[in-house]
C-alpha cells in the first residue's frame, strides 16, 4: 500500500499534507511491529507524526488487497453501498399504505397526490388561469369539481364507498377555501380510518 498516495488513514492521502514526498509503501515505516517513529520525523511534521502514531501498524504481510469496511466479510456489496449513500428517514405508515409491492405505480401516485391535495381539480387549475367546465357529470346535482366532491361526499363517491364498506365522513381530504386560498393546515395528511377490506387501499 503506498504510504502517500492511498488513503490508508481514513483521513485522506498523505501526499496533499506534505510538499516534498518520495516512493514508499506503509510497511517501510514499520520496525519490528512498530511504527519506526526516527523515519517518520525525517518525513512528516510533528502534528502529521502524531496523528500517524494513532493508527495501529499493519501486521499482515502478504500482497495488499482491497477492503470493503461496510461489510463483516470485508467484500463489497451493491445494498451495502446503497446504505451508505441513502438517507435514511423514519418510515411512515401511511407511505407504507401508498407504497405497497404489486399495487400498480400509477396508483400509488394518485394516492400520494390525493393525499398531498395535487390532484389536477378544477378548483385547483382556476389558481393557475386555467378554466373550463367544472361541474362533476356523475352526480345529479353536479358541483363544482374539487377532492371532496370526487373522492368524498358526491353520489358517485359515495357509490364506490360503499362497495368497499366504507363511511365517506370518515375520509378527511385536504380543504381548499372557496376563493382559491390555502386554509390553514393546507396540506396536512389525512387520518382515514382502517375498515374492514381496504387495509391495503386507504387505511
Amino acid at each position: 500500500m503506498d504510504f502517500w498516495h492511498d488513503n490508508w488513514m481514513g483521513t485522506g492521502a498523505l501526499c496533499g499534507k506534505v510538499e516534498i514526498f518520495s516512493d514508499h509503501v506503509v510497511a517501510d515505516f514499520v520496525a519490528g511491529g512498530t511504527w519506526n517513529v526516527v523515519m517518520f520525523r525525517q518525513h512528516l511534521d510533528a502534528e502529521l507524526v502524531g496523528r500517524v502514531l494513532q493508527v495501529a501498524p499493519p501486521t499482515f504481510r502478504g500482497p495488499d488487497h482491497m477492503v470493503w469496511t461496510r461489510t463483516a466479510s470485508s467484500t463489497f456489496s451493491t445494498s451495502s453501498a446503497y446504505s451508505l449513500v441513502r438517507q435514511g428517514n423514519n418510515r411512515s405508515w401511511i407511505s407504507a399504505y401508498v407504497w405497497q409491492l404489486g399495487l400498480p405505480i400509477k396508483i400509488s401516485f394518485c394516492m400520494m397526490r390525493l393525499l398531498q391535495g395535487r390532484l389536477s381539480t378544477m378548483d385547483k387549475l382556476r389558481r393557475f388561469g386555467v378554466c373550463g367546465p367544472s361541474r362533476c357529470w356523475c352526480c345529479r346535482d353536479p358541483q363544482e369539481e374539487d377532492l371532496d366532491n370526487v373522492f368524498g361526499s358526491r353520489e358517485g363517491a359515495r357509490l364506490v364507498w360503499r362497495y368497499f364498506k366504507i363511511r365517506p365522513e370518515r375520509l378527511l381530504l385536504p380543504h381548499v377555501e372557496e376563493d382559491g386560498g390555502s386554509a390553514a393546515g393546507r396540506g396536512r395528511q389525512h387520518r382515514l380510518g382502517r375498515t374492514s377490506g381496504v387495509d391495503g387501499f386507504l387505511a
